[in-house]
């Protein structure tokens, strides 16, 4: 395994460290602070960084909150119809309350 590789798999190991239980995060967290320092692993280092890598790579990596797609497919999209309208409703409302507010402060 060269450094390249190396360092290409510790960088993919940092999605998962939240899976990861004590003893394999304590042994992560060597090996990464080893490839910051530029140190080449040992045999048995690299056994143990490609068995955490393998088995990491059957788990599906984490997701963004399932929350956001809801409220992403809520919101019209820009500049189609429903945007135009709703921005031309929100305006007319902002006029509304401007107009409000000017009357009000003519009129003690």
């Amino acid at each position: 395994m060269t450094s390249i590789e190396q360092h290409k798999i510790i960088a993919e190991l940092r999605e998962h460290e939240a899976k990861m239980t004590r003893r394999e995060l304590e042994a992560f967290t060597m090996y990464a602070k080893r490839d910051t320092d530029d140190e080449d692993l040992d045999e048995l280092s690299k056994k143990a960084l490609l068995a955490m890598h393998a088995k990491s790579e059957g788990a599906p990596a984490p997701r963004a909150n399932p929350l956001d797609a809801l409220f992403k497919e809520a919101l019209p999209r820009r500049g189609s119809a429903q945007a135009l309208r709703i921005t031309a409703r929100f305006a007319t409302f902002a006029c509304c309350i401007a107009q409000r507010i000017r009357q009000r402060k003519g009129n003690p």
